[in-house]
């Protein structure tokens, strides 16, 4: 049978030669977090307007969007009825270029209005955050 080895757990002989003796002077003081009440109400106002802004620009962008979908579902629909109306094939590609050529206008507006409605909620999203540091950089300067 094999006989257990005893081991001795000794302390280190000294606490400055542990590695977090050694670490500890090295380490800044850690502050403790900031409560709400230490904001300045300026800054917080200011990101609450932000937020508020961005929020609304959201909501704006999903009407956008869904507007687009139901424009767009309207046209398939309205494709669909007139492919059982015709009469040839020829009919049937005719319209099938004319309805592709009113998707791709109808899909080109959707977009510019939309990435308009993007850039416009984007500045007056960051422009309160713009002028709150332009007023603190004045200030400081």
């Amino acid at each position: 049978m094999a006989t257990a080895r005893k081991t001795s757990h000794k302390p280190a002989a000294s606490a400055a030669s542990s590695p977090e003796a050694e670490a500890k002077p090295a380490l800044p003081a850690v502050a403790p977090a900031p409560d709400e009440s230490q904001f300045r109400p300026d800054l917080k106002d200011t990101f609450q307007t932000s937020l508020r802004v961005a929020s609304q620009g959201v909501t704006a962008f999903q009407v956008k969007t869904l507007e687009a979908l139901q424009t767009s579902a309207d046209a398939q629909f309205a494709f669909v009825k007139a492919l059982f109306a015709t009469k040839s094939m020829s009919d049937l590609i005719d319209l099938q270029g004319v309805h592709a050529k009113q998707q791709f206008e109808t899909l080109n507006a959707a977009t510019k209005d939309i990435s308009e409605l993007i850039k416009k909620v984007s500045v007056e999203t960051v422009e309160p955050i713009k002028s709150a540091i332009s007023k603190s950089l004045k200030l400081a300067a």
